[in-house]
């Protein structure tokens, strides 16, 4: 039996929805208990944390590095960049400390510089960044389009996921012991565009649990107030769970990726947030 869902998106919109129910409130206090496994990075300070792995392929290609504080960066960034080759690549990872029958749950608040000629991925995969052959440290080989299956580097992965060389819109692609589970291709994610196009510097937050062989992912992003400072994140989308996206009992490493689509077309990904929690122990 799968162990209570640790899915909880630490946002104030949802404690304030949720703000009826005395159990949902504790769900979010459960969040902080030493029964929980967390790692949190605001990216904070002048110096990246020494635990990440870290890989770039292709010329001008830069790895994940922490952006100097300064008003505008107040609340702590990094950011990663694909290089100008044609399927450049920047990734980062954390260890392989995961396990859906953990309820393992990742999030990552991103933005890119542009829309187009692009990949981004966010999720859990098998293989910590590094690993594998140059250039492949992507979790999805070949995204597909709408109602296609995708290709994997990983054996074991979910992600949420946006290939031009596909789609212009988010899927979400899983792999479970190679075997490649039935996407889900969302046509509207809530966002301002009312579709599920990502829009240029424009941050999301995004999120993927595991349970029990199973994956569920949700999103959310910024109010759309007069000033930065005023907005909130807000969850917009939640795909429900979907059944055979990863190996219960495999380990995986919470990763971002971010590839250029297309020669000197460097894409620049901002990490404002990098997070993944889980239950400390399988029996209590």
């Amino acid at each position: 039996m799968p162990l209570p869902s640790l899915l909880r998106v630490p946002i104030k919109s949802e404690l304030d929805n949720r703000r009826a129910s005395p159990q949902s409130i504790l769900d979010f206090i459960n969040l902080s208990l030493l029964d929980v496994v967390r790692w949190e990075d605001d990216f904070l300070g002048d110096t990246l944390h020494g635990g990440y792995q870290t890989a770039t392929n292709g010329a001008a290609a830069a790895a994940l590095a922490i952006t100097a504080p300064t008003a505008a960066a107040r609340h702590g960034l990094a950011t990663m960049e694909s290089g100008t080759d044609d399927n450049g690549v920047s990734s980062f990872s954390l260890g392989e400390h995961f396990y859906g029958e953990n309820g393992a749950v990742m999030a990552a608040i991103v933005s890119i510089n542009a829309v187009t000629s692009y990949k981004i991925e966010v999720g859990f995969n098998d293989q910590t960044v590094g690993t594998r052959a140059a250039g492949t440290d992507a979790v999805v080989n070949a995204l597909g389009a709408s109602g296609t299956a995708a290709t994997f580097y990983a054996t074991d992965g979910a992600v949420w996921c946006v290939d031009t060389d596909a789609a212009t819109t988010w899927q979400l692609a899983g792999v479970a012991n190679a075997v490649v589970a039935t996407k889900v291709s969302p046509t509207n994610v809530g966002d301002r565009g009312q579709n599920a196009v990502p829009t240029a510097d424009v941050r999301e937050l995004l999120v993927v649990a595991l349970s029990d062989g199973a994956a569920r992912f949700m999103r959310a992003d910024m109010d759309d107030a007069t000033t930065d400072m005023n907005r909130r994140f807000k969850q917009t989308y939640d795909s429900g769970w979907q059944a055979g996206f990863v190996t219960n009992t495999v380990a995986l490493t919470p990763s971002v990726v971010v590839q250029a689509r297309a020669g000197a077309a460097n894409r620049i990904l901002t990490i404002d947030y990098f997070g993944a929690w889980q239950y400390r122990y399988l029996n209590y």
